[in-house]
């Protein structure tokens, strides 16, 4: 029985055309012998394919694991065919024939390749278990594979520098800069068994300091492995509001909306979501019409209904009650600022006067105010019993929001806020933006004007962007990479040292920033490493055209100038020193990601074992994640490249087009054979 075969023409290529990393686990374990690493990959892996030819205890124990673990998705395989009676077609100790069971020809196992592939995905197309386990026990719960993978204590140290020094720049294009490290190490986080925590980790910094755009891709990568994933639709359905996507937000509604098994905070926090993307269009609606049109709009109506099915849902949700409180505080407001249309948005009613009718329901309003007051008031109660002290500063804005809304003494209003801002000055941007923007509602109908006032007032400014607006909204950003110039004794030349070839790749180097540069927006910033040759000429280039540039060096300046500027000669260092003094703090070094990271390698410890990819190769993914923090459709890549996928840079060059492409990233390639006459 030649496994061998069957795990390269078989499975590995199944996996490979399904597009889906994979190992057989006699990478990881002798024969007969279980390690731990096992048991942790059949419980965190996505896909499982076990090989039932031959029996086996280990596999059969494996599988079973498996069944018991984890509710989806395990393909069985079984060779037929052959002189050993076990492997006739119905030699089969337990009913393995289930809708993943695949068989094929010892002899060939290739020839099954195509169904191989359609079970697998077929498999990750569908949510239902295929473990009888589940099946059975309809009511058990697969355990999150999250929840016993560890993320590496480097990976988090990672991620709260970049936030460290992400706020210490804000309204600056600094800021966004930093913002482009998590995105960098979220990338980094794919390939490995814990991609989905440290994803998570990721995201969830990158929603709560309101960096919707990275957010968003982070989420969405956990979304493409599991659609249902309900942190990821909760996520994403906020983060698809805020980007002003609607009907995305919605469908990540509907998602959760569609699973049957949620607990009743989690019934509560689909019908929230639900009301907040209904009031935010409301909201804008209400640019384009009077505070009055509110007692008319159905997406008010909706909104506040959606949000009181989400406190019957839970009475312990606060959220779903402050909200329902604050949109019937200003149906309440409004009936009294304009009496005439709050009687004409009354039902039909043949038995009563409309201004009857109207009296009635304005009186049940008000009672429905005392009844959500008190409601509020418990569950926050509640909450501070029983909820993580992590939410502790959501409970706070809620009970400075419900003084808000019911008290009558705008001074105690403005204590209230102050209080918690100064006890959670330090909290994510996210909780005190979001207390903000309740506020400007009530502003924004103009209700509650007094109380709203002095709320407003204990709030710190809004930092506005320094020099006028933060890059993002200036022009493109234009990253730069390329070869450098070649060192002594090349064979196969790429950047020849010569004059000529110099002023030729200066030319063309420029004559692409000047193309980017004369579209409308024109180009706001420029990024690139400092080797010699296209680097320093780019740097050059963005200096003669008044475009700032930032500086990313793979190594501490020393060790940088030793191996990518000094063996090119001439005058590439001097140049090179030139540059980086210019730069100040315009120059970022990737060791300050890492301190801890190997000073050989030049990678975090976490990463070493991922070869080819060292310290080169994430230099260059650092740029473009740093540039991409300002939007992807705002970059241009310009590349000085032979167009050698593999080239003599460890292929770094064509992976980094490769990641550009992908993320949809523009990308103008500069052709340096046809530049330096070597075609």
């Amino acid at each position: 029985m030649d496994f061998d075969l069957v795990g390269e023409s078989l499975i590995g290529a199944a996996l490979t055309q399904c597009g889906i990393e994979g190992r057989t686990t006699s990478e990881i374990m002798s024969p007969g012998n279980i390690r731990e690493s096992m048991f942790e990959l059949l419980l965190t892996a996505d896909i499982v394919i076990a090989d039932m030819t031959l029996h086996n205890a280990n596999v059969y124990y494996e599988l079973g694991i498996r069944h018991a673990l984890r509710d989806r998705i395990t393909v069985l395989l079984r060779g037929v065919g052959g002189e050993l009676a076990e492997l006739a077609p119905d030699a089969v100790p337990f009913d393995l024939l289930t809708d993943r069971y695949v068989a094929y020809p010892i002899g060939n196992p290739a020839e099954a390749l195509g169904k191989l592939v359609a079970a697998i995905s077929q498999g990750s197309a569908s949510f239902a278990s295929d473990s009888p386990v589940f099946k059975l026990l309809p009511k058990l719960r697969a355990p999150s594979p999250d929840d016993f993978l560890a993320v590496p204590v480097g990976f988090k140290e990672c991620a709260d520098r970049a936030i460290e020094r992400a706020s210490k720049y804000a309204g600056t294009d600094t800021r966004d800069l930093y913002w482009g490290d998590l995105a960098l190490l979220a990338r980094e986080a794919r390939s490995f068994p814990w991609a989905r925590a440290g994803l998570r980790l990721i995201g969830r910094k990158q929603f709560d300091h309101q960096r919707h755009v990275g957010a968003r891709a982070t989420w969405e990568a956990i979304l493409r492995n599991d659609e249902s994933d309900l942190e990821a639709n909760l996520k994403l359905s906020t983060i698809y509001q805020k980007l002003g996507n609607y009907n995305a937000s919605n469908d990540a509604v509907e998602r959760i909306r569609a699973r049957t098994d949620l607990a009743p905070n989690l019934r509560a926090e689909k019908q929230a979501l639900l009301g907040s993307n209904l009031k935010v269009q409301w909201l804008e609606s209400l640019k384009a019409s009077p505070p009055e049109s509110t007692l008319e709009s159905a997406l008010f109506a909706d909104s506040l209904k959606a949000y009181e099915e989400g406190f019957r849902a839970d009475r312990n949700h606060y959220y779903s009650a402050i909200n329902a409180l604050a949109l019937t505080v200003i149906r309440r407001e409004l009936a009294e600022l304009y009496p005439q249309q709050w009687e004409l948005g009354q039902p039909d009613d043949d038995t009563l006067e409309p201004g009857e009718m109207a009296s009635r329901e304005f009186n049940r309003v008000k009672e429905r105010i005392e009844c959500l007051k008190a409601g509020v008031a418990l569950a926050l109660e509640s909450a501070d019993e029983f909820e993580s002290e992590q939410n502790a500063v959501w409970r706070a804005f809620t009970a400075a929001d419900l003084r808000c809304l019911v008290s009558s003494d705008p001074r105690k209003v403005g204590l209230g806020y102050r209080q918690v801002i100064e006890k959670y000055r330090d909290a994510f941007p996210f909780a005190i933006d979001s207390a903000r923007a309740q506020l400007n509602l009530l502003q924004t109908v103009g209700v509650l004007k007094d109380n709203v006032a002095a709320g407003l007032a204990a709030f710190p400014p809004v930092v506005k962007a320094a020099a006028g607006a933060p890059a993002s909204a200036r022009g493109r950003i234009v990253l730069f990479a390329g070869h450098c110039v070649d060192p002594s004794g090349r064979q196969n030349a790429r950047f020849p040292r010569t004059p000529e070839a110099r002023q030729a790749a200066a030319q063309a180097i420029d004559a692409r920033l000047q193309r980017v540069r004369a579209r409308p927006a024109g180009v706001a910033l420029g990024m690139a490493s400092g080797r010699s040759g296209g680097d320093i000429l780019f740097h050059e280039a963005c200096k003669a055209s008044g475009i700032p540039t930032w500086l990313y060096l793979a190594r501490p300046s020393a060790y940088f100038t030793n191996l990518a500027v000094n063996p090119a000669d001439d005058d590439w260092a001097g140049r090179f020193y030139t540059l980086l003094d210019e730069r100040g703090e315009a120059c970022r070094v990737l060791q300050d990601l890492d301190p801890d990271a190997d000073p050989q390698a030049g990678v975090p410890k976490w990463f070493a074992q991922q070869p080819p990819y060292d310290v080169w190769h994430r230099n260059s993914a650092w740029m473009l994640f740093n540039a991409l923090a300002f939007g992807p459709d705002r970059v241009t890549m310009i590349l000085l490249w032979d167009k050698d996928p593999a080239g003599n840079d460890s292929g770094v060059t064509g992976r980094l087009v490769d990641l550009a492409e992908e993320i949809g990233v523009e990308v103008d390639v500069i052709d340096s054979k046809t530049v330096f006459g070597l075609a």
